[in-house]
């Protein structure tokens, strides 16, 4: 488990989306797209919003 930014492909996708999302939740989601997983596990809503693929019940 990483609690910082994991890479280059993380960063360069969070510059794509830094005016969407507050750091926090901007940072799970590129994190999210630079490592290609099926979803995100959150209820955030935010997320949930702008159709990022999440899993939470």
């Amino acid at each position: 488990m990483s609690v910082a930014p994991d890479g280059d492909e993380t960063m360069i996708e969070y510059a794509e989306i830094v005016d969407e999302f507050s750091i926090h939740d901007g940072l799970i989601v590129a994190s999210h797209l630079a490592q290609g997983t099926a979803a995100v596990i959150t209820a955030d809503g935010v997320i949930r919003d702008a159709d990022v693929e999440t899993v939470w019940d």
